[in-house]
Formats: structure tokens, sequence, C-alpha cells
């Protein structure tokens, strides 16, 4: 039976916007925006054994979330708490999604990803400017702004030869159908100014054909690392900043 079937019986519904769901059904991993919006907010993404088990039930079984105590409560978007010590990943409920084959492919485990995203944001504190943003794979060039947001960073985007940036701030995130407004321009100063002020906590995103405009933004700063846009949907993924990956980074200089 279909999962839609299946809901039609128990006191579920399905969404189609994953920022409304408190549980994300899928057969495997794929870096669509909905699962990487699911992990960045610790939400379980669960098999449709999930399903046919809470009809069996006759209710809907409650779903622990990595590195949560038996007996604590669960909510939708839950504030992450303190690390908890001396529980393990072997008390998750078996719903849990594994796929075993995807997770070696991208070389992380969504158990501890979603234990990492239950404890803290991966881009909290983080600057990250995109250089001429692009469509990679499922994910939209309006979806990058969101994910970084829901990952607790600070996003610009910044277009073509102007570099004008888009500023959204992750805590006070305008959505339209599921598309961030854009907010104060910046310009090209600002964006440097930024590079200099706090060049640490920042992230250059572009891709081979922003070379131009990576090389204006960047003049008189050689060494900074720029990363693709594959370095984003990695750290959604795993919810660890693979800086230091050579094989995500663009070749500007």
């Amino acid at each position: 039976m279909r999962v839609a079937g299946l809901v039609q019986r128990l006191p579920l519904r399905i969404l189609e916007d994953v920022r409304q769901c408190t549980y994300l059904v899928t057969d495997k991993i794929r870096r669509t925006f909905k699962l990487l919006y699911a992990v960045s907010q610790a939400m379980p993404v669960v098999t449709q054994e999930w399903i046919t088990e809470t009809l069996q039930a006759g209710r809907v079984l409650r779903m622990r979330l990595c590195g949560e105590l038996p007996g604590r409560s669960h909510a939708a978007n839950p504030v992450r708490p303190e690390p908890v010590h001396g529980w393990r990943r072997a008390a998750i409920n078996p719903y849990h999604l594994k796929d075993r084959e995807t997770e070696k492919t991208y070389d992380f485990t969504l158990a501890h990803s979603m234990e990492l995203a239950r404890h803290r944001r991966v881009l909290a504190g983080w600057s990250v400017f995109a250089v001429d943003v692009a469509s990679l794979g499922t994910i939209k060039a309006d979806d990058y702004p969101e994910l970084v947001a829901a990952n607790g960073g600070t996003v610009g985007v910044m277009r073509g030869k102007d570099c004008g940036a888009a500023h959204t701030d992750g805590n006070a995130v305008h959505r339209t159908h599921g598309r961030l407004a854009k907010q104060v321009l910046h310009t090209e100063a600002e964006v440097r100014a930024a590079l200099s002020d706090r060049a640490e906590r920042v992230l250059i995103i572009g891709a081979e054909g922003s070379r131009e405009a990576l090389r204006r933004l960047l003049e008189g700063r050689p060494g900074t690392r720029v990363y693709t846009y594959d370095f984003l949907l990695s750290t959604f993924l795993s919810q660890e900043l693979p800086l230091n990956n050579p094989a995500i980074q663009v070749a500007w200089q």
C-alpha cells in the first residue's frame, strides 16, 4: 500500500512543505532540499515501515532523536539542549532511515549528523557569501540562502559583475513560498570589510565560472579559500565543515 493510503487511516497529514513537518518519510538518502532541511532541524527521517508499524499499533509511534534520553519530550523543532552523555545511538528507534551505500559515498552517517544538528547549528557564527549562485543537482539557486539560514548562518548572495549582495540573517528569515525575501544590499567594499574584520568566520562560495568576480572581490587577499557549492551540500548533510578538503575548493587565483 502506498504511503498516502496508509496515512489516510492515521491521525497524520502528508505535507509538501518540509518546514511544516515533524517527520520526513523516504526510502533513500538524497541531497534534496527536503532532506537537507530535515537534517538541519534534527527532524526524524524515517522509513515507510514506521507508518505501517504505526498503523498496526493504532497510534503514532514516537521517534526518539539522536542523543535524546528515553522519556524526554519531543517537539517538531526542539530547542537544542546540551549534549547528553552516556546514552548511545543503540537506543534509537529502528525506523530511522539507514542507507549505508549512500552514507559511504558521501562519507558520513545520518545518525551522527542528526546528533550534531540536535546539539548545535553547524553554521552558527559564520557568514556565507556566494558568488553567482547556481543550481546544483536537485538544489535550486533559491534554496541555498534558506538552507544556510536553517543551519544558523548569515548569507549574502552576490550576483554578476557588481557583486551586489542580498543579506539574510539566520535568526530573522522572511519567506515567500519557501524563498527568502531579499533584504539589505551590500557593496563589494562592504564584503571586503567583512573579510578584513572576521575572515576566519567568513566562507566564500563560488564556481569556476566566477573567477573574474572572485579575483576582483579578493584582490590583495591571496590564499583566501573559495569553496564550491558541493561544499555547502556536504556541510548540510554531514553537519560538519569540510574546510580542509581541496576537492571542494575553487582555484580562483
